[in-house]
């Protein structure tokens, strides 16, 4: 009886197939040796052979893409599921490959807080100078997704799903892509509430100017408004616990001031964002006055977090309105890149 088992679920692992064609769009002809990733949990690479063919067999209950390369060709992607099949199935995937460069990304959709993977979200490419969507996709239950785009568009993604504020992520500009290139990209969810931790950017010691790494994060708190025109939000910043706490509630205070006037800087409405300095009065460890830490640790409290503090639903009516709405879980993405 346990070997039938055993044979029963070894047929029952081998139940669908995928199979396919790859072809060159312009002339018809096969394309051999192309490259067929197809990926559940990991990937695996298979080669289409003299007649452009590939052939697998994959397991049930699971999501899967399929990626289909070549030297000199844009790839395409396939996904497909097995879960919830009880009957055998042919999956079949012909691919009429166009000459050219490409981008092909490679995602992830997290929390913003814990970093665990989020499932679900619509991830929308859009072009940053016309705001018209290149391309869109849904991550899987594990989180990852994948997307072709041309890199000489300049585009930046946007994820949306119900129950999260819009997430922004930029793309390389297509002057600083070289060829065909893959890149990893990460979108990180917060969940939409008042007191939702938007970001945390981090200082050097004793200083409250922006530097170069504060200000990318800054940017994204700029798209965050911009693709949530509902939200406000107040910039709480944060010093270690050496030096007086006069003097590290008034370095607070302007870190948030600072910060503050990056944002509006931008375009961002006044009354939209709030500077609030705490000093030391908020550690995140155990580092209070005269307790022997490291330098890292000390770093992990020179911070300031955003944190939503207002929710105009009106002022997210009004914007869906104008720029138009892309579904119930989609608020409107936002106004295009700034800094140029």
């Amino acid at each position: 009886m346990e070997d039938l088992e055993i044979e029963m679920k070894l047929e029952r692992d081998m139940l669908f197939s995928v199979s396919g064609r790859v072809t060159d769009a312009n002339t018809g002809f096969q394309i051999t040796d192309a490259d067929v990733r197809i990926i559940a949990t990991k990937g695996k690479t298979y080669q289409t052979n003299n007649k452009g063919e590939y052939f697998t067999k994959v397991n049930e209950d699971r999501e899967y893409a399929v990626i289909i390369k070549k030297e000199g060709y844009v790839p395409q992607i396939f996904d497909f599921s097995t879960e919830g099949k009880t009957e055998p199935e042919d999956f079949v995937f012909n691919a009429a490959l166009e000459p050219g460069h490409y981008l092909l990304v490679e995602g992830e959709t997290l929390l913003r807080d814990g970093g665990k993977v989020e499932p679900g979200v619509n991830v929308r490419a859009v072009d940053a100078n016309k705001r018209a969507e290149h391309k869109a996709t849904r991550s899987r239950k594990d989180g990852r997704f994948w997307m072709v785009l041309n890199p000489a568009d300049e585009n930046f993604l946007v994820g949306t799903k119900e129950g999260f504020f819009a997430s922004r992520v930029d793309l390389p500009e297509p002057g600083k892509i070289v060829g065909d290139t893959t890149i990893a990209v990460k979108l990180h969810m917060v969940r939409y509430e008042i007191g939702a931790i938007v970001k945390i950017i981090y200082y050097d010691y004793n200083q409250s100017n922006i530097k170069k790494i504060a200000s990318k994060d800054l940017f994204e708190i700029v798209y965050f408004l911009q693709d949530n025109p509902e939200v406000s939000v107040e910039l709480g910043s944060h010093t270690d616990s050496r030096g007086g706490d006069q003097y590290n509630m008034s370095l607070s205070q302007r870190r948030s001031d600072a910060a503050v006037a990056y944002i509006l800087s931008r375009g961002i409405e006044t009354k939209r964002v709030t500077a609030q300095g705490f000093g030391e009065s908020q550690l995140v460890n155990k580092c209070r006055n005269d307790a022997p830490c490291t330098e890292e640790e000390h770093a992990g409290n020179r911070r300031t977090e955003i944190r939503v503090t207002k929710l105009d639903m009106s002022k997210a009516n009004e914007a869906w309105k104008k720029n138009g709405y892309y579904g119930k879980d989609a608020p409107v993405i936002g106004m295009g890149k700034f800094g140029k």
